[in-house]
């Protein structure tokens, strides 16, 4: 059997969410872990619909569906600094910020100023996570609809949405059934509150802080508004949904960086030549991550 013939026959039980036949290794493992996720079910669905589409490039031309995945690393080209690989460095790095400053800082020691000053500090990197997940989140739709663009054989002018805009109606338009669960998931009510000074953290007489989040109605008529008594409170009620598209992207990153192109760096360079990467701040995270600092 040839490398692209194997490649091939995986990249097809892929798509058919046969991972366990095609997995192998630490990654099956990692997998594994996933899938014990209470949230597994709704992670699964989004991050295989966001495969899809660079599954169906490789079915339609290797060649292609090989170079939009060293996009994913390299960025487009022509728009420096289009790396997603970087943007999920930093989804990852926010999140732990967050989560190692509330667990590895004793605040028994701390005077009532310093307790409100880290309270603040950690509610308020908290938000930045949010806003992190969602804009990397749209940045995979985009990436999506660019190979979803090579596969139809299109010419759409869509260079733009690197900056700003919304690819959801594009992918819908021309992929309705597949698009479904990505489209449905970006539900970024918070995320726009946190952007737009729609968030209020106030100090309670027992140096709790409370969280106000005031976000637009359903019909975007009028504001609603909801109040969480603590950090721990909005953890529960607003992450699940932030926490369901990180999850998403890391299962993506998982199968599409830690298997196929480790597997099959050798048809990667048959195909591409060799690649070598310049930028600066993409070496320094390569090397971060190679002795595991995430910060």
């Amino acid at each position: 059997m040839s490398t692209e013939t194997e490649f091939l026959f995986e990249i097809n039980e892929l798509k058919k969410g046969n991972y366990k036949n095609v997995l192998n290794g630490e990654t099956l493992k990692s997998f594994e872990i996933f899938s014990k996720e209470a949230n597994w079910k709704e992670v699964n669905s989004i991050s295989h619909s966001m495969q899809l589409y660079l599954y169906d490039l490789f079915e339609i031309d290797i060649k292609k569906g090989l170079t939009m995945l060293h996009y994913l690393l390299g960025g487009f080209p022509g728009h420096k600094y289009t790396s997603l690989f970087t943007c999920m460095y930093d989804v990852i790095t926010t999140q732990r910020m967050s989560l190692n400053v509330e667990t590895k800082i004793d605040f028994d020691y701390l005077n009532d100023e310093a307790k409100d000053t880290l309270q603040s500090l950690i509610i308020n990197a908290f938000f930045r996570w949010i806003c992190v997940v969602f804009e990397t989140y749209r940045k995979f739709l985009v990436f999506d609809l660019f190979c979803l663009k090579e596969t139809l054989g299109k010419s759409w002018k869509i260079e733009n949405l690197f900056y700003n805009g919304n690819p959801c109606q594009m992918l819908k338009d021309h992929s309705q059934i597949q698009s479904k669960p990505l489209i449905d998931a970006y539900k970024g009510a918070t995320r726009h509150s946190i952007s737009h000074g729609n968030i209020f953290i106030i100090q309670n007489e027992t140096k709790i802080h409370k969280i106000i989040v005031q976000e637009t109605n359903d019909s975007k008529t009028a504001f609603i508004r909801k109040e969480y008594k603590n950090l721990l409170d909005l953890h529960k009620n607003e992450e699940p949904i932030t926490y369901v598209l990180s999850e998403a992207m890391r299962l993506f990153i998982l199968i599409i960086f830690e298997h196929i192109s480790f597997k099959y760096n050798n048809l990667i360079h048959k195909y591409l030549g060799d690649i070598t990467y310049t930028d600066p701040i993409m070496i320094q995270i390569f090397n971060n991550i190679r002795v595991g600092k995430f910060y």
